[in-house]
């Protein structure tokens, strides 16, 4: 009886926990990527209410703030596309020893949830890094413009 009905509460929480990392739930997607020499440094996110933000350090496209609107169906198209492509079943972590080499890190996040992956260059299966490109090509097709700094 007990064991029946801890499988019954297992598979209950299993549930509500897939259930909860449905692309419909993500509200927020963001990308990192950080390195200690000349590469291209940004914090990248897109918010399904509508509008996204890029902070660039060391190198073009974008230096500084900007802000962009995002239209919903763009955000729920890469939603999709990071569900059916893996982001819940991806490892949290795939990094090298040593910290001078270029580290992405992928977040989706919805009210109940935060799924995040880190992965350094050459590291981690490739359907991360279509993840990623994925999320920079979105970026790449919306209109930036400075962001009011307060």
């Amino acid at each position: 009886m007990h064991q029946q009905t801890l499988v019954a509460l297992t598979l209950v929480c299993l549930g509500h926990v897939l259930a909860a990392q449905r692309p419909d739930d993500m509200v927020e997607i963001s990308m990192r990527r950080a390195c200690w020499g000349e590469c291209r440094r940004y914090d990248l996110t897109l918010r399904r209410a509508g509008w996204a933000s890029y902070e660039g350090f060391n190198s073009p496209p974008r230096i500084a703030r900007s802000r962009a609107a995002i239209d919903s169906a763009s955000f729920r198209r890469l939603a999709q596309f990071l569900a059916d492509s893996g982001v819940f079943a991806l490892d949290t972590a795939y990094v090298m020893p040593g910290d001078d080499m270029l580290r992405t890190t992928l977040c989706v996040c919805g009210a109940a949830f935060t799924r995040c992956v880190r992965h350094d260059l050459f590291t981690g299966p490739s359907a991360l890094g279509a993840m990623e490109d994925a999320v920079d090509s979105v970026a790449a097709h919306l209109t930036w413009a400075p962001a009011r700094v307060p």
